[in-house]
């Protein structure tokens, strides 16, 4: 994978990608941030995630809302952009988090792939 399909810095979007987990911080209206853990995954070129908890997944709400969102991955931070796609490319998502996660297929994915899961898909720009 290229960075070319997320404009982003040499070899980060493939470490992203590769990545079990990233940690996601965006800030709050009152200023504040927190990282938490998500998973991403890869889609020609594309990175995306959802948030596990749903609408109710503070990081999706700040970060669709316009507020700074940032990766951390090994301790580095990356501010990215976020664009909302709900359940755009639905099919090829839910294949990438089976394929991606799949020592968690009878536990951890199948949240993944609900409708209301699905539908706080974001793409990350880099």
């Amino acid at each position: 994978m290229t960075d070319s399909g997320v404009g982003g810095e040499s070899g980060l979007a493939a470490r992203l990608a590769a990545a079990e987990e990233v940690e996601v911080a965006t800030t709050t209206a009152e200023g504040t941030s927190r990282f938490v853990p998500i998973w991403v995954v890869p889609v020609d070129g594309e990175l995306y995630a959802r948030s596990f908890k749903g609408d109710d997944g503070g990081w999706y709400r700040d970060a669709t809302g316009g507020r700074t969102t940032t990766l951390r991955l090994d301790g580095v931070e990356h501010e990215v952009g976020v664009e909302p796609v709900a359940g755009e490319r639905r099919a090829e998502i839910d294949e990438a988090y089976r394929t991606k996660y799949a020592e968690y297929a009878d536990t951890h994915v199948p949240p993944m792939l609900t409708d209301e899961v699905v539908a706080t898909t974001v793409r990350f720009a880099l």
